[in-house]
């Protein structure tokens, strides 16, 4: 019954007015849902990759080294170094030499979302240490 009236409503011309609400509805959804996804640092962060004789690879290189620097970075860490997360993303590759370099740049960003854990309680602990494994 719901895709008869459907249809019905695609032959009379409410296509475009079907296809307009539903792009309204992405739109709506993922502009909420990115602003309270992610929390982004004021500095982008740059890294070198390792040279390549494939562009893929020193492309790949780039990202990698980027990870990694921002997982090491003391006020950022690994919540920070995930590369799709990242805002403003860039990799420019460059040959020199007959091999391939590239450099990323990106601002790093974590999950919006807190988890907060609390503490173990004393009484839980002490049962933990009164329980043996068999």
């Amino acid at each position: 019954m719901v895709a008869g009236l459907f249809m019905t409503g695609l032959r009379r011309g409410g296509r475009t007015k079907v296809i307009v609400a539903v792009a309204g509805v992405i739109l709506a959804v993922s502009s909420v849902s990115s602003q309270a996804a992610s929390v982004c640092v004021d500095r982008k962060v740059t890294a070198t990759g390792n040279s390549s004789g494939m562009t893929f690879f020193a492309r790949s290189s780039a990202k990698a080294a980027w990870i990694r620097k921002v997982s090491r970075e003391s006020r950022l860490g690994p919540a920070y170094a995930q590369w799709l997360r990242a805002k403003d993303r860039r990799t420019v590759c460059r040959k020199l030499d007959g091999r391939n370099i590239c450099l990323s740049v990106a601002l790093p960003c974590r999950s919006g979302k807190v988890v907060a854990v609390p503490p173990p309680s004393k009484s839980a602990a002490q049962n933990a240490a009164r329980i043996r494994p068999l």
